[in-house]
């Protein structure tokens, strides 16, 4: 039988932002770092249109999940900067936001987009940027 909170989305998403801050907390560890930097992590969601209703509550848990690390004295006694964009849940705009946030903020990492179709528009752009990337999304060949 299955939990209640196993089904809840927050949950799934949570845990993988989670997985993906130990992932670049591995990463960084090997590294040279500068303590007052802050690590940034792009979040696009769709946070407007059709798929607001699943993109809200998924940026919601990323800003929780970012804040408590914070709290917790961050990565390597560095902060994370959550740099959120909106996909408008349309896969052009997921893929001009995805660019943005690597190219222009300059994150370390991605997580999201909502919707399949968003997740199949920068697929191949994430991984010719090799930019880790955990996708809130479903579907094959994600």
């Amino acid at each position: 039988m299955r939990h209640k909170s196993e089904s809840k989305p927050g949950n799934r998403y949570g845990f993988r932002l989670v997985v993906l801050v130990t992932l670049i907390a591995c990463g960084l560890w090997a590294g040279a770092v500068w303590a007052a930097e802050p690590i940034k992590i792009g979040a696009f969601f769709a946070l407007s249109g059709p798929a607001a209703t699943i993109g809200t509550p998924t940026k919601l848990v990323a800003q929780m999940v970012v804040e408590r690390i914070n709290q917790a004295g961050g990565i390597n006694n560095r902060p994370i900067e959550l740099v959120v964009g909106d996909t408008e849940s349309d896969p052009t705009k997921a893929l001009m936001v995805a660019k943005r946030l690597v190219e222009n903020d300059k994150v370390v990492a991605l997580i999201g987009p909502t919707r399949t179709d968003e997740g199949m528009a920068v697929k191949a752009y994430v991984e010719k940027a090799q930019i880790p990337t955990i996708m809130t999304v479903g579907g094959d060949p994600v």
